[in-house]
């Protein structure tokens, strides 16, 4: 019982890691988002200057 306990409670620990790690991903991956926005803005403002 308390070996399928701690199988259990181990697996858990790992399924909050990839958790995390997935949340991390999205955040780089927000992080970049907004960078290429901004890039294209600076672009556009570029293109429209005289």
């Amino acid at each position: 019982g308390d070996a399928t306990k701690v199988q259990g409670d181990a697996t858990k620990v790992q399924g909050d890691a990839t958790k995390v790690q997935g949340d991390a991903t999205k955040v780089q991956g927000d992080a970049t988002k907004v960078q290429v926005n901004a890039t294209k803005v600076q672009v556009k403002r570029l293109l429209c200057t005289p």
